[in-house]
């Protein structure tokens, strides 16, 4: 699920600062639904120019350890046996 994650943020890379500037004016909306300060934080992330390249890096790396991790335990599975 790491490739369509990585796909969809970066097609939508150049709307990276309508979108929080579009959640800070929904805000009252969705403050409603969800916890405010964390709708805050999140467009405060997505103004930042570097923050689709941060959250891709950090899918992969958790990617990475996730099959590092399922890996190991197909090894251990074929030791045991």
């Amino acid at each position: 699920m790491a490739a369509p994650a990585i796909v969809s943020l970066e097609t939508l890379r150049p709307l990276n600062f309508m979108s929080a500037q579009a959640l800070h004016f929904l805000s009252p909306f969705v403050s409603v639904m969800v916890d405010s300060n964390a709708h805050k934080h999140l467009a405060a992330f997505l103004e930042h120019r570097g923050s689709i390249d941060y959250l891709c890096d950090r899918i992969e790396e958790l990617d990475a350890d996730r099959e590092s991790a399922d890996g190991q335990a197909v090894t251990e599975q074929n030791d045991a046996h």
